[in-house]
């Protein structure tokens, strides 16, 4: 699984302390470009360090498309003109069971196949800053499904009020990367209600 943590101070400090030590005692070379030599020295080790941060691979790229369309449907401005800002009670559960109703599926981006049938869907993603769904990429609630492989699994936990969001490879084995983020609380835009109430009356829920 891959974690990540941040560099602090103490990281750079050692890095940079073992190289910008006294350099008066090199005989013959210049201090400057001694200096200029430890600060490049200095520059790798921290370079190095940020990679080193992260544990793991990274995490392949229609995954991380998968967990970024999860993302993009979570912002305020897309849950405010989802049908779900009329039903919202502040706990993610209720999120994670509208993202998999009839209702919540109705609003899910195009997919990667679609607009390679029609280009004009990429455009319009892309114009309106939207995430499609990933090609060959699979979407489930709450536990993965043993049936797919490549996955996006969306969980929630109330105690803690976030939405889990886990990416597997495999669902026999533990996810490559867990993500958590906090659900906004938004206002209903105008005409969300009445199509709220429209699917509603149609038998989408």
């Amino acid at each position: 699984m891959r974690h990540c943590r941040l560099i602090g101070a103490d990281d750079l400090q050692e890095a940079y302390g073992g190289c910008l030590a006294s350099s008066g005692d090199r005989g013959s070379v210049t201090f400057i470009g001694e200096y200029m030599k430890r600060i490049a020295i200095a520059l790798s080790l921290v370079f190095v360090l940020m990679l080193t941060a992260c544990g793991g691979d990274e995490l392949p790229p229609d995954l991380y498309r998968g967990v970024a369309m999860i993302k993009s449907m979570t912002s305020p401005m897309h849950l405010s003109r989802s049908a779900y800002s009329v039903v919202q009670d502040g706990k993610p559960s209720t999120y994670v069971k509208y993202m998999f109703s009839s209702m919540g599926v109705a609003e899910w981006p195009d997919s990667e196949e679609a607009a390679e049938r029609d280009p004009a869907l990429k455009d319009q993603a892309a114009a309106g800053h939207r995430a499609l769904v990933p090609k060959g990429l699979s979407f489930a609630a709450n536990a993965p499904d043993p049936a797919k492989s490549r996955q996006i699994v969306l969980k929630a936990d109330d105690a803690k009020g976030v939405l889990i969001i886990e990416a597997y490879d495999n669902p026999a084995a533990k996810p490559l990367q867990v993500e958590t983020i906090h659900l906004p609380k938004v206002e209903v835009a105008p005409g969300v209600l009445e199509k709220y109430n429209s699917r509603k009356d149609l038998g989408s829920e």
